[in-house]
């Protein structure tokens, strides 16, 4: 093992709740196949997993990505105490067998009933001149893969489309772009479209009722129920539309700043996965979704600039 001398380190702190046991939570972290279906940021995946849960016992992942990214990670768990706490240290080297990363993750699970609390921390040492990249990719990472964590144990991974861009702007300019309507008037939807605000509330519960005027002439009444929003962080809110059920979605946003730019993660959730063929067949919402997407981040440039 060949050690660089150059490195920087980082540690991280995130809160996030599940509704869930802790057992069914604990068993998430934990399980070989369960951890293979949220391991990793959005657009990766984890396609070989080996767990042995306890204290001395390994743990190792292969995860896969965009551009033929592929990385074995070998892991060990120092700690496990089921179902409250556990703890793993791991390393990541490259094909000369350079040393890249060494990390330390900690899961501290509280049982609130039918609810469970997990306080996550993360520090990790990165080495090489790249360094700062993936120590700036540490927090949307990880709150990417704890958000797909949730999504397996609501059961909702096979009736999601996930979207996801590098915004030109600090979350905090994301984040009021996505709750002020003069903002949302200037970019919402895809290519072509135009907007019209009929009442407008950014507030948890609040509603914005607006048309959607189409590139061809058609006008389409839309509705949007605010249901939780986190200053710069995160916007959730239920989509609906009077004159069609295939537009009906719920959408979870997560906007964590990267560098200096903002990682922007779109979940459009739907109440089964026929529903969300039959809105990706009517609508296009893949592409609009990513339109959508690129029209935000067009937006915000110039004022970067």
């Amino acid at each position: 093992m060949t050690i660089p001398t150059e490195s920087s380190s980082r540690e991280i702190t995130i809160l996030k709740t599940f509704r869930a046991p802790i057992d069914r939570v604990y068993a998430a972290l934990t399980d070989s196949s369960q951890i293979s279906s949220w391991w990793g940021p959005d657009g990766y995946s984890a396609p070989k997993v080996e767990s042995d849960p306890h204290s001395g016992g390994e743990l190792t992942i292969l995860m896969c990505g965009p551009e033929d990214f592929r990385e074995e990670i070998h892991a060990k768990y120092v700690e496990v105490s089921a179902p409250s706490y556990i703890e793993v240290e791991s390393e990541v080297f490259d094909g000369q067998g350079n040393l890249l990363i060494q990390s330390r993750h900690k899961f501290t699970l509280k049982d609130l009933g039918n609810v469970t609390e997990v306080i996550f921390n993360a520090t990790a040492t990165v080495y090489g001149p790249n360094r700062h990249i993936p120590l700036a990719g540490m927090y949307p990472g990880w709150n990417q893969s704890l958000q797909k964590l949730d999504d397996l144990i609501e059961v909702r991974l096979d009736r999601t489309i996930v979207i996801g861009r590098l915004i030109s702007a600090t979350a905090s300019r994301v984040f009021q772009a996505w709750t002020n309507p003069d903002h949302l008037s200037r970019w919402w939807g895809p290519d072509g479209f135009t907007v019209t605000t009929r009442s407008f509330s950014a507030t948890p519960g609040g509603l914005w009722d607006f048309i959607f005027h189409g590139p061809d002439g058609s006008n389409y009444e839309n509705q949007i129920i605010f249901e939780q929003l986190i200053e710069p962080c995160l916007v959730v809110y239920s989509h609906s539309s009077p004159k069609s059920s295939d537009a009906n979605f719920k959408s979870i946003v997560l906007i964590d700043e990267m560098l200096d730019k903002t990682v922007v993660s779109m979940r459009l959730v739907f109440d089964s996965k026929q529903k969300l063929e039959e809105n990706i067949a009517r609508f296009n919402s893949i592409d609009g979704a990513n339109q959508t997407l690129a029209r935000l981040d067009g937006y915000l440039k110039p004022v970067v600039s």
